[in-house]
């Protein structure tokens, strides 16, 4: 179970970081394209401020997600993932681009920790003993009730 919801995560943030890899190549590649824009084609700085906007996202995605997520691989593949028992000290809340992403806060031996959810079993609250089963860097988990 922890293996197929783990390598759903990892393919889904490897397909969009090749996405944003191929997204920003063309856009620094293809003159046609800002050339459309008639503010953009007589201003050579303001054009390579807008150019340079997809690359800079993707290299903050590479270093916020896609290293982490890289890094968990060879966890995922032996199936040692970590594993703590914690209270919850907030429940699963949506956040993120359009609340696309879930986090729960889960306080262990007196220390909260933030782990992103990949899947949580219903009706968890604030209180209730967890148990988390998570990959160690990029911190995304699965929260079931023992």
């Amino acid at each position: 179970m922890y293996y197929a919801i783990f390598c759903k995560i990892y393919y889904f943030f490897i397909i969009l970081y090749i996405v944003g890899i191929f997204a920003s190549i063309y856009f620094l590649l293809n003159k046609s394209y800002w050339d459309k824009f008639d503010f953009l084609r007589d201003d050579r700085l303001l054009r390579i401020l807008y150019k340079s906007i997809i690359p800079i996202l993707v290299i903050g995605y590479t270093w916020f997600v896609a290293i982490p997520i890289i890094r968990d691989k060879p966890v995922i593949d032996s199936g040692e993932y970590c594993v703590q028992e914690g209270i919850v000290s907030q429940a699963v809340t949506d956040g993120g681009l359009l609340g696309l992403f879930k986090t729960i806060i889960v306080t262990i031996d007196k220390t909260d920790y933030e782990f992103s959810v990949a899947y949580a079993e219903e009706g968890i609250t604030k209180g209730d003993i967890v148990n988390i089963t998570y990959l160690p860097h990029s911190k995304y988990a699965v929260i079931e009730k023992p």
